[in-house]
């Protein structure tokens, strides 16, 4: 069953309020300096979630609630979460990896990095998911330019990335009838980058996407298929990320 439009305002909300706070302000493609990278580092990521809101989904909410099988404690919750984030920062550093041919740290070599460690040491969390040890993403894109120069050398890389994810529901599918049935939330993502080199205080590439509506579908908060969920909506909004970066480094080169 194709996904229903999300019609609640909380989605173009959700999305200005994102991008509208993010702290890097530059928009676009600079070939020139990007040519110049080989390899990444990611160090900045922060995920939000808001499927179950308020509005014309407050329904479903209530009914799915209620036919949850299973009770989820909070445990599980900030498991759940982790492995979601770890699962979007994978993700990116695949598709970097794969379109661009640089060689992209791992995770954990970012976060064992010592000069690392010591910056993120003091930083709050962001956001409903984070991945363990690395930065929010308005922390990383707040860090000085004499900061990610220094960073870059110790990591040896290039290129200093950092990037968000929000997740609304895009969609649903399923009836309810008489308080019987299913609504299946279908989750939209949106991802905001901003890529740094060593040229300048402004990124080299800053771009935001919103992809698809997940084909999955996501009954509740405690629906065992919101992690897959979330990484389809995820790919779907990397995906439209490229073809913006490809469209504007084609009309830079005219």
């Amino acid at each position: 069953m194709t996904p229903r439009p999300c019609s609640s305002l909380l989605c173009t909300a959700a999305l200005l309020m994102t991008f509208g706070l993010a702290a890097c302000t530059f928009h676009g493609v600079a070939p020139t300096r990007m040519d110049a990278v080989r390899s990444v580092a990611i160090i900045g990521y922060t995920g939000t979630v808001n499927l179950h809101g308020e509005g014309d989904i407050s329904l479903e909410k209530a009914v799915n609630a209620i036919r949850q099988k299973k009770p989820v404690l909070p445990a599980q919750v900030e498991a759940r979460h982790h492995e979601e984030a770890a699962a979007a920062y994978a993700a990116l550093a695949e598709r970097l990896a794969s379109r661009f041919g640089w060689r992209v740290l791992s995770r954990e070599e970012v976060a064992a990095n010592a000069d690392y460690l010591r910056l993120a040491a003091s930083a709050k969390p962001e956001g409903s998911r984070s991945v363990p040890g690395i930065l929010g993403h308005d922390a990383a894109c707040k860090l000085s330019e004499a900061q990610r120069a220094e960073l870059s050398q110790s990591l040896a890389v290039e290129g200093l990335v950092s990037f968000s994810t929000e997740h609304v529901a895009g969609g649903s599918s399923g009836v309810i009838i008489f308080s019987f049935g299913t609504i299946r939330l279908h989750p939209r993502a949106s991802v905001a980058l901003s890529l740094f080199d060593a040229e300048s205080g402004e990124p080299a590439w800053r771009d935001e996407a919103e992809g698809e509506a997940a084909n999955l579908g996501v009954e509740g908060p405690a629906d065992e298929n919101e992690p897959a969920a979330l990484l389809e909506a995820t790919r779907s909004a990397l995906e439209k990320l490229r073809l913006r970066h490809d469209r504007a480094r084609a009309r830079s080169t005219r």
